[in-house]
């Protein structure tokens, strides 16, 4: 019974910590007139690349924000051929991916999808990370030298939260990546020991 409840408010404090952490960063995309898009977002806080892609993922409009309090801007889409188009929208926490409509007329938001990334901490030569995986689905962890050698390996499955801390103290000066798999995604975390 301890460990249910330890986990659950683990799993509450990191789910807490992740929700504000996304509030920092409010966005918004709204369809405007004229098939135009307005899309607004506070980037006090971190850097975030803006992209728009075509739906075989040619790339349309790519923008680095960073150190602004509010970026905002009007995306004129009158020049498009018809068809579906991805504006992405990525940092440090997650990644949120619009798909928009546009036809002769009109571009219209048609779907939005959210991922979480996992949150990586460095601390006295220890990497710490935390990844929410609310589908439970299994979460391959995997730990290269810069020779492309595998040194770690773990799958962990049916997991709410899932944490691990690597410990790179005593580990030989090298550049190693941690790699995360969470389903179709794949993160990297790159650490240099020197």
């Amino acid at each position: 019974m301890n460990k249910v409840l330890k986990v659950s408010v683990l799993a509450a404090l990191l789910f807490g910590t992740l929700v504000s952490a996304a509030d920092d960063s409010k966005m918004s995309l709204i369809s405007g007139k004229n098939k135009s898009v307005i899309f607004t977002i506070d980037t006090q806080y971190q850097e975030t690349g803006i992209k728009m892609l075509t739906e075989d993922g040619a790339l349309v409009f790519a923008e680095e924000v960073e150190g602004e309090s509010v970026y905002s801007k009007r995306f004129n889409l009158k020049n498009l051929k018809k068809g579906n188009y991805l504006f992405v929208i990525e940092n440090s926490l997650k990644e949120v991916v619009y798909n928009i409509s546009v036809t002769e007329n009109t571009a219209k938001i048609v779907e939005q999808k959210e991922n979480v990334k996992p949150v990586f901490r460095k601390k006295n030569g220890v990497v710490y990370m935390n990844l929410l995986n609310l589908d439970r689905k299994d979460v391959k962890i995997n730990v290269y030298d810069s020779n492309e050698r595998l040194l770690f390996q773990e799958i962990i499955g049916n997991e709410i939260v899932v944490e691990k801390s690597f410990n790179f103290v005593n580990a030989f000066d090298d550049s190693y990546t941690v790699v995360i798999q969470d389903g179709d995604k794949t993160y990297y975390e790159v650490v240099v020991v020197e």
